[in-house]
């Protein structure tokens, strides 16, 4: 069984490595923040006057280059909830639960 974070890691780089699939169009860039060639430095990070934010952030999968955007967290918890991440699914094994009291 993967802990936690194996399952989150594999789930984030399969999205990384089909993002068109998953409706990003960016995978490493920052949506927020500033630098080259990521739009991340370390000293001007998001909420800095030096940043800003793209005009987009549903298309990008990295928020400020630590944390996710809220389009990706979704990905994320479609994944796990309706089996693309964990067979069979957790909605599956909460039906199921719920069916049996």
């Amino acid at each position: 069984m993967l802990s936690s974070p194996m399952l989150i890691t594999g789930m984030l780089i399969s999205v990384m490595k089909n993002p068109n699939q998953y409706g990003f169009k960016e995978s490493f860039k920052a949506c927020c923040g500033t630098g080259d060639p990521y739009n991340f430095e370390v000293s001007a990070v998001c909420g800095t006057p030096s940043a800003s934010a793209c005009p987009s952030p549903s298309q990008y999968i990295n928020w400020d280059g630590v944390h996710l955007t809220e389009a990706m967290y979704k990905v994320l918890i479609d994944m796990f909830l309706n089996g693309k991440a964990t067979h069979p699914s957790l909605s599956y094994l909460l039906d199921m639960k719920l069916r049996r009291g």
